[in-house]
């Protein structure tokens, strides 16, 4: 089942991001709070979590 997942809190000074790397691939098991993707702004890599555990 899909489930949304939000990035994470730009600094203040930061517009917008690019999903740079996805850390982990479709169908493969995550626990919560392991990194799934990296998103790239102008000024800094930011780290998306999995929320919870899943698939």
């Amino acid at each position: 089942m899909p489930i949304e997942i939000k990035s994470p809190t730009f600094p203040e000074s930061v517009a917008d991001g690019t999903i740079a790397n996805w850390v982990k691939k479709e169908g493969e098991p995550v626990k919560q709070d392991e990194v799934i993707a990296e998103i790239e702004t102008d000024k800094v890599v930011l780290e998306v979590v999995a929320p919870f555990d899943g698939v």
